[in-house]
């Protein structure tokens, strides 16, 4: 019961810390803190060590990252967050690539009858499969909820179509900013 009941208060405590920030008072951490600057000094003296292979010093680089995370998001801030940039494109380009393998799926689901009727009461009536699958597709990445708000934060100017473009050929332009949409779709649909 013991252990339980410490499980559950790590994990509400894990909580508030990440939610609001909150900390044990100092005496509590002083063992972490002495631990943490030991760790970050042997790290800092193979990070600047002239002679250090890149595999060492990427390795320094990472545990330094580890244990000062708040000094990393601090500079990444100062560089215009570029880090936090890349970490962010990096899940939307990831979820975007599973949005693009649907197309198959629809491909499927649009050769059954049955299913297109109940696809076209969802999605609107259309002839054109193709079409279809687009407003599949384009009703997939609304529900996608952090790729839809990455797409309408990070290019502000497109419209859904273009959205649907981009996760299309997502494999080519990876969601980068400089990302120019096909005026046209692709025969990726296909």
């Amino acid at each position: 019961m013991k252990f339980v009941g410490g499980v559950l208060l790590g994990v509400v405590m894990t909580f508030v810390y990440v939610r609001y920030s909150w900390q044990m008072p100092e005496i509590t951490r002083l063992p972490g803190n002495i631990s943490e600057a030991a760790i970050v000094t042997t790290a800092g003296i193979d990070l600047f060590r002239p002679e250090a292979s890149d595999d060492v010093r990427r390795r320094a680089f990472s545990i330094i990252m580890s244990q000062k995370a708040d000094e990393i998001v601090e500079v990444d801030r100062e560089l215009g967050s570029p880090l936090m940039e890349e970490i962010l494109r990096r899940k939307a380009f990831r979820e975007s690539k599973q949005l693009r393998h649907q197309m198959s799926a629809y491909e499927m689901a649009i050769d059954k009858p049955t299913l297109r009727k109940t696809l076209e009461r969802k999605h609107g009536k259309t002839e054109d499969n193709e079409e279809l699958k687009r407003r599949m597709l384009l009703s997939a990445i609304h529900e996608a909820e952090f790729t839809s708000w990455y797409l309408r934060t990070r290019f502000p100017r497109l419209t859904p179509s273009d959205w649907i473009d981009l996760v299309l050929n997502v494999y080519e332009n990876e969601l980068r900013p400089d990302t120019r949409v096909a005026a046209q779709p692709q025969s990726v649909l296909q």
